[in-house]
């Protein structure tokens, strides 16, 4: 599968998005532990199928039998 480290990818966008959520919601947003925020987005996502599928795909891997040669 291709590489990518999802827990920092997760965590990049959460940090991109935090301060506008702070501001929106901000008695949520102190009682919200980040870094299980985070664990439990990557744990979701990396189950999810469709991530699954676009990884092997990125891998040029679909699941697919190559077509016989002629």
């Amino acid at each position: 599968m291709s590489s990518i480290n999802l827990k920092d990818e997760v965590q990049k966008v959460l940090a991109s998005e935090w301060n506008g959520f702070v501001t929106r919601h901000p008695r949520l947003a102190e009682v919200i532990d980040q870094q299980l925020l985070v664990a439990q987005a990557v744990a979701s996502i990396a189950d999810d199928p469709e991530y699954q599928r676009a990884l092997r795909e990125a891998d040029g891997w679909t699941g697919r039998r190559p077509s016989p040669a002629n």
